[in-house]
């Protein structure tokens, strides 16, 4: 109970402004009001973009893993009160990692199989790839070795994919997407048809 008023924690959390991949900067929880007992977590999004040296510190370091934005979260809390505050850090680099994602053939048709390929295009090498399906009526995919995938929709449809690359040194791409188009088979062009 707070007989002379409660005052809860404040912060203003700052972050680098942009970073290279591999590169490391200071975060600062920029306490206004630390409150009695204040304890912090630090997270980052997406949870690949990189690492804390001590994600319960007030003031700490952030090492970046993965080109892209990525968003520091603060949670901070003095024991009665808990605030969470975020910055975002752009984090470029020659060393990242990308990838392109290809079909045999699009548009398809119902029955009609379908090989994606997923290749590296980036200056750091992807050397395996994760390829799955990301939105529309579930298609199974059959690994046709590292990056490639076979598909055979049953449907009409526009379904979504995507193809993550990682390298050795465990630098994820941005994930690389693409659209299906899967019509109805192909009609008899025989017999021209006119009413």
């Amino acid at each position: 109970m707070c007989l002379g008023g409660c005052f809860a924690i404040s912060i203003q959390p700052t972050c680098p402004a942009e970073l290279a991949v591999g590169e490391s900067g200071s975060i600062a929880a920029n306490e206004i009001d630390p409150g009695a007992i204040p304890t912090y977590r630090w997270t980052v999004s997406p949870t690949s973009g990189g690492t804390f040296a001590n994600a319960s510190s007030a003031t700490t370091t952030f090492t970046a893993l993965q080109s892209g934005n990525v968003v520091l979260s603060l949670t901070a809390s003095d024991g009665i009160f808990q605030v969470m505050s975020l910055c975002t850090t752009v984090v470029t680099g020659p060393s990242a990692v990308a990838v392109s994602l290809t079909a045999s053939v699009n548009p398809a048709t119902i029955d009609q199989a379908v090989t994606l390929t997923c290749t590296s295009t980036g200056d750091t090498p992807a050397t395996t790839f994760v390829i799955q399906q990301s939105s529309g009526p579930s298609i199974s995919l059959i690994q046709n070795g590292d990056g490639v995938v076979t598909l055979t929709p049953a449907v009409t449809g526009a379904p979504q994919f995507q193809c993550i690359g990682r390298s050795d040194d465990g630098q994820s791409s941005t994930p690389a997407s693409l659209t299906l188009t899967v019509n109805e088979t192909a009609p008899d062009t025989g017999g021209g048809g006119r009413r």
